[in-house]
């Protein structure tokens, strides 16, 4: 992974993201940090959970009328449930 960043200013707010994965690595208001730095416990910054974060009533979404399972985000149910939904709906 590269360490190549971008940086952009607005008065006293910067926004710093990594060029590959554009994760947001740094976030500052008149020079004081909002994000974790990143260190030994957790080298990340702020990854970005999609479409979610936490839990949804009855772990479902809806999207144009229709009803999706949308339990806690992880990799492994995420891959099963994607599958599961292509293959009944066509969405995604």
């Amino acid at each position: 992974m590269t360490d190549d960043t971008h940086t952009i200013r607005s008065g006293g707010l910067t926004a710093t993201v990594k060029a590959q994965g554009a994760e947001l690595c740094s976030l500052k208001n008149a020079g004081v940090e909002f994000l974790w730095q990143a260190g030994p416990a957790w080298t990340r910054h702020a990854p970005l959970l999609f479409p979610i974060v936490g839990r949804l009533v009855n772990d479902e979404m809806r999207h144009r009328g229709k009803t999706y399972p949308a339990a806690r985000w992880c990799l492994r149910t995420a891959k099963r449930r994607a599958r599961s939904i292509r293959s009944r709906s066509g969405w995604l």
